[in-house]
Order: C-alpha cells, then structure tokens, then sequence
C-alpha cells in the first residue's frame, strides 16, 4: 500500500511552546512544536486565519525508509490471563475454566503488574518472578484438569484408552492452540516422546510444557518467509494473532485459527473481511480493549481521590451539591470513558472532533449530573444537552478532566496534562531544588489572592518562566470550574480558613494566549480552548500517535511509522468514511501489519 503523504525531510523546528519571540532561543528544554510546508491549505477558519490540518502537518513521512525492528514481545499480564482461559475453553465449559483459574488465582496475582513505560504493554520485562508464576499457574491448571472430575472431558480418549494415536492427537489439536499454529510433525514426535518419558505423569506434564513453552508465553514471528533485506512476509497464523491480540488481547478464535489454516489471511482484502466479522463476533471484547486504551491514554487510574477537609466540605456546602467522596471520583472517571465510548461505537462515524466538543453530559449517575444541573443519562434514552448556563464542550472540560480532589484547582498540573497527553509534547519536570523549596510561596497570601495570580508569582522567575509561559496558559482556561469541577457561573472563587469558613470571595479569569501549531492563539476559557484545538487537529494527531504506541507497543521510531500514523491521521478525519471506529479497523490493514522487520 502506497503512502499518500507528502515526504517532509529536514523539516524546521519553527517555533518552540514557550513563545513566538527571542525566548525560543534562551529556553530551549521546554520542548517545540513542527510546522510543516504551507504551500497546499485548508480553507481558513471563521477568523480569516488559513489553518494547515493536512497529514504532512504533524507527521514526516518517508516511504524510502525501512520499517521499525520488531522485537521479542510476551504476552502481558491481560493477554496471559486472557489466553489461558480462552485455551481451556477449548476443552472445558465456561463454568469448570472459571474454577480451574480460580484454583490458580494465587499464582497468577504474583506475577508482576505490567507498568514500564507510557503502557502497560510496553513492559517486557522477564523476570524471575515472572518464570516462577508462570511455572506454579501451569502446575497448577495441569494438576486441576487432572483431577476425576475433569480428566476425561479434558484428555478425552486418552484416559480411558491410552495409545500414541490418542496421544499424538491430543498434542496436535491442544499444541494448534497453545503454539496458535499448527505443531510441526518433528515437535510432535519431540512432545510424544517427552510423554513417554514422563511415564504416568505424562499427560498433565505435557500441559505443563505448552504452558511453559516460548510459543504460548511470547508473540513468536519465526515462521515467515524473507521478504527483502531484514525482513520477513508473515504467515497467515502469525496475522491472524497480530488481529486477536491487537483488538480483543487473547490467542485466535476458531474463525481467525480457520482462516490461518486455509492460508486466508494474505491479502489486505482478507484481513479486511476478516476485521468487520470479529467486530461482530467479538465487540464486547474489543470494547473492553479500547476502554483499557482510553484509561491508560487519560490517565486515569492516577486520577486524585478527593481529600477530607472543612474547606471542601465547605466549597460543596457554597455549591448547595453533596460532599464529594471517592465515589464521584470514580462516575466522572466513568463519564469521561463513556464520552469516547459513544462517539466510537454509537455514534455513526463519530469523531474526535466530537470527543472534544460535544455538548452532551454522559453523566449516569446524580452525583455527576448534580454538578452539571442536569438529569442522569440512561445508555440507549434521548441524549441530554447541558443547558445555557452551563458551558461545556468536549472531554477537557468534563468534571472528571478539571477536579483537583481539595478545595483549589491546579492550573499547573491541568496545563502540563493538556500540553503532555492531548498534544503531545513533553513538559520536563521541574528542577529538583525548586521542587524543594518550601519557601518559595511563603510570602504570598493566599486568602487574598486568586489561583492564576498565585500561580503567576510563584513562576515568573527567569528559571521557571521558560516553560510556565506554555503551561500556564493553558492551565488558566480552566479557571471557570472549580476543584470539583462545576462551571463558575459568576467566576467566582472561594477562599477558606483552616476551619472552613468563608473569608472572601474573589473573581477569576479564564482568559490567556496559548500556542497551538506554531501559533498565538487568543481564547476566553476551556470551551474556546477546546475548539481551538479541535480546529487545528492538534490532538488528533497526538490521539494517533497513543493509539500507535499502543497498537504496536512501543514508541513510534522512525519516518517510516510516520507514514502509518498519517495514514490513520487522515481516517480518523474523513468526514464521510472515517471516525475513531474506522480507524481502529484500519490498524490491521497496514503493509507493515504482514510483515516483520528484524
């Protein structure tokens, strides 16, 4: 498949986060932003301006350049559980795999928690931890299928009539699933003659070797043919596990295996057909897949919990809603997952557009739609729209995207979430020393002044200010809520005593000058700000490249994933044939999906 992007060598690094003026020059570790060739345009926008929103905007694609090294990956800790329970599914009902599993349950939670890197799935380590769990799991699950209870519906024939044509059928048929191929005939004789050795034993040792085995622990690519230099073409059953293990992160099931065994996984065609059944087939997996996406993306299991304070009770009390407990923490959590959910499977070619500008409140439950002053949604009932006064837009200005968990809003950490995850450049940490220094805002007061003010005197020093000059504007355009995330319907801001009373009331501001694609971009609050970013496609771009870091596991590297991720760029943004759901389907389709590089 050809690229149809523009290839973008030596691009200059235009303008840099901090400003468009000489402080490019004095800070340079705050990271910059690309701008690309401006020669072909999009329409300008309502202002006059001419906004560029092409591929070649945010990604250098050079089809010349060979693709990135596929390593030696295993199986995460999702997709081992995942596999075993599938595996015994072959032979066992629903019901008799849950108790088999449960009797490992010990086991399976020693192995480590997948979390090196931005996610999960790029952690491949291998631990000693890991081979003992793996090792006490299959004993486990071998000595269970092997009780009397199990024993002939598992190993079949074999039980009752034991014999090399009984056995060596049982290493095919269970091996086919374990290895996710067909077992060759020299591992059959090699795995028939290790249960001859094992006497009368044999049997569960031999679930306990393919539970053990490379073929089951680790995504195995060594069956292809060369296709080039350092570069082998896939076979039908490696593809038909990149498909499974890519949308519902589990081995094949019999269809994706079938297929594989007629070799009907070669083509682009095929593959196609093959994605569109099992988003039939399997949806609720792939549902729970995308969900683990969209969690790991946000952030969100690192979400604050709210603290027990009398200033928040207090703040809650002002607001005439209820106290906030961990509760609420988890439905906003829920309303933001359930925002993407909808404009992925419910909305017909829904888009990321809509992901960051949709006046419609998922709220399920009252405690988030009492922040928002609207009734709770029910999936399936007439969408609810956030009334006038209430100004909303897309996921940055949900509850869950602007609560703080205490009684004052964060701009800095809100900025430096929308400037790291949403548009994907990177804000270094702070010095050690000035995160050390507890003095640094001592002699503020803070009862008399607003955060954004606060914020402002505590880094408007010449080492702060490189880089707060790009976060804190964006962290002001949240102003407008609160660190519970309501809308500040007067902009007003509370402030407290230690004992949670009122001492005054002061008036914020929303307003700032942000930098979006290289350019000054004046907006009002998170609303304007949200539109903006919508506008200029920034965060769809930084949604592609997460879902390539995911989809792949690993960083993109080269100009080569460059190409790739503009192709799913221009997907996502096909007004009449894209959106997020085609452009999950359209991961499996890439020439870089058939092939290894090595």
């Amino acid at each position: 498949m050809k690229s149809k992007y523009i290839n973008k060598q030596n691009r200059s690094k235009l303008i840099s986060l901090v400003s468009i003026t000489l402080i490019i020059f004095t800070f340079q570790n705050c990271g910059s932003f690309e701008a690309s060739d401006l020669s072909v345009l999009a329409p300008p926008d309502v202002s006059g301006e001419v906004i560029d929103v092409r591929s070649s905007q945010f990604f250098s694609c050079d089809q010349g350049v060979s693709g990135s090294k596929d390593n030696l990956k295993r199986l995460s800790k999702t997709e081992y559980i995942n596999t075993l329970q599938d595996l015994l599914s072959s032979r066992l009902s629903s019901t008799e795999v849950l108790a088999v599993v449960n009797k490992a349950t010990t086991s399976i939670n020693a192995l480590p928690k997948d979390s090196s890197g931005q996610y999960s799935k790029f952690d491949q380590r291998v631990t000693e931890t890991h081979i003992e769990a793996y090792y006490n799991t299959s004993q486990t699950i071998a000595s269970e299928v092997n009780t009397t209870a199990l024993r002939a519906k598992f190993f079949g024939t074999c039980v009752s009539s034991i014999n090399a044509t009984c056995v060596r059928n049982f290493i095919r048929l269970f091996g086919r699933l374990s290895f996710r191929r067909p077992v060759t005939v020299t591992e059959e004789t090699d795995l028939y003659n290790f249960y001859v050795a094992r006497g009368s034993t044999g049997l569960p040792d031999l679930v306990v070797y393919f539970l053990n085995s490379p073929e089951f622990l680790y995504h195995l690519e060594n069956q292809g043919v060369q296709a080039g230099a350092n570069r082998s073409k896939l076979t039908s059953h490696e593809v038909a596990s990149r498909l499974s293990y890519l949308y519902f992160e589990s081995m094949p099931n019999m269809y994706l295996m079938n297929l594989a065994d007629q070799d009907l996984l070669k083509s682009t065609s095929e593959v196609e057909a093959a994605i569109a059944q099992i988003f039939v087939s399997e949806q609720a997996r792939i549902k729970n897949m995308w969900r683990s996406f969209n969690t790991q993306w946000m952030k969100l299991d690192s979400k604050p919990g709210f603290t027990t304070s009398p200033q928040l009770t207090s703040l809650a009390t002002q607001l005439n809603i209820t106290a906030p407990t961990n509760t609420l923490r988890t439905n906003m959590v829920e309303e933001l997952l359930t925002l993407v959910d909808y404009y992925t499977w419910d909305q017909p070619q829904g888009g990321f557009d809509d992901v960051l500008t949709s006046d419609v409140s998922f709220a399920k439950t009252s405690d988030v739609a009492q922040i928002y002053g609207v009734s709770p949604w029910t999936p399936g009932q007439s969408l609810i729209r956030f009334p006038a006064n209430e100004k909303r837009s897309g996921l940055l200005t949900r509850a869950g995207s602007v609560y703080t968990g205490s009684h004052r809003t964060n701009p800095i950490k809100y900025g430096v979430k929308i400037i790291n995850d949403y548009l994907c450049d990177e804000i270094p940490n702070p010095p050690q020393d000035v995160i050390d220094d507890a003095t640094r805002n001592l002699n503020i007061d803070h009862s008399n002044i607003t955060e954004r003010d606060l914020v402002n005197q505590m880094t408007n020093q010449p080492r702060c200010i490189g880089c707060h000059s790009s976060i804190n504007p964006y962290g002001f355009a949240a102003e407008t809520y609160d660190s519970i995330g309501k809308y500040r319907s007067r902009f007003n801001e509370y402030k407290f005593d230690n004992a949670g009373a009122v001492v005054r009331e002061l008036t914020t501001d929303s307003r700032s000058n942000i930098i979006l694609n290289g350019k000054s971009v004046i907006i009002t609050d998170a609303v304007d700000m949200s539109d903006q970013i919508s506008k200029r496609r920034t965060a769809h771009a930084c949604y592609v490249r997460n879902v390539f870091r995911y989809s792949h596991r690993r960083p993109e590297m080269n100009e080569a994933d460059e190409c790739e991720m503009g192709q799913m760029y221009d997907v996502l943004n096909d007004d009449t044939q894209g959106g997020i759901l085609e452009m999950m389907k359209s991961i499996g389709t890439r020439d870089s999906f058939f092939y290894k590089n090595y």
